[in-house]
């Protein structure tokens, strides 16, 4: 494997406590047993640097990962260390705690907050998990905006929809592997209607970067989100593949 960063270039100015923070031993874990490629690794490595804020990366595509950095701190290797980190990094306005859905500021305080770049997520994957705990578009929208205005300002914020992620279908509270296609077609077309409604409100979210979520079951109903979505798509937004279920 090709492990030397040649693609990357330092950022001026940005915050670094080591330059070795155990990135390459995160990639060998995502990567774990599978075969990949020396550039499937190569933009790995470049990513993971870049979402934390340790080098700009040069790769094309110029894809991006986004750091979770919900909690006040990181645990790596069994120690714990503050989340002082620049890059870009992900949060998300509500949180899930013993099968309740609850709005909070996510404990973040020692981050590098104009050195960031946000992605706000809309809080769809905590509340699949909750049965009758999803609210509306017009809500999901408030409540991104209300924890935003109690944080400090970030570098830039892009703002994600307020897609339905698909339940995983259970059975004798054993989990299959998918839904059927007909059962993600509800998903699918609420997320539909939620690329809509972020599209109508651009005259008050002016400072943010738009993210317009996509959900599907396979390639069939994939195509057919991403194609209605961009619809509501406009220059300089950006379309989110959500994951499959």
């Amino acid at each position: 494997m090709v492990k030397t960063l040649t693609t990357l270039e330092p950022y001026p100015g940005t915050f670094t406590s080591d330059i070795s923070l155990g990135l390459e031993t995160i990639a060998q874990q995502l990567v774990n047993d599978r075969q990949v490629s020396e550039n499937f690794y190569r933009h790995l490595l470049g990513f993971l640097h870049e979402a934390y804020g340790l080098m700009a990366s040069l790769l094309e595509p110029d894809l991006e990962c986004f750091v979770n950095a919900q909690s006040n701190n990181f645990r790596c290797q069994g120690k714990s260390e503050p989340n002082n980190i620049a890059g870009a990094v992900q949060l998300s306005p509500v949180q899930r705690r013993n099968g309740r859905i609850f709005t909070k500021v996510p404990n973040c305080r020692n981050l590098n907050f104009s050195l960031c770049r946000l992605l706000c997520d809309s809080g769809p994957f905590s509340e699949s998990l909750t049965p009758f705990s999803r609210t509306m578009p017009k809500m999901s929208l408030e409540r991104q905006l209300i924890t935003l205005g109690k944080l400090p300002k970030f570098k830039e914020v892009l703002l994600v929809s307020y897609d339905l992620i698909i339940p995983q279908k259970y059975l004798n509270l054993r989990r299959l592997t998918q839904q059927t296609e007909l059962a993600a077609e509800v998903a699918v077309n609420q997320t539909i209607e939620a690329a809509k409604y972020l599209n109508s409100q651009r005259h008050r979210l002016k400072n943010f970067t738009l993210v317009f979520a996509c959900q599907g079951i396979n390639a069939r109903q994939y195509s057919r989100c991403v194609e209605e979505v961009l619809k509501y798509c406009r220059p300089g937004d950006v379309l989110g593949l959500g994951g499959w279920c």
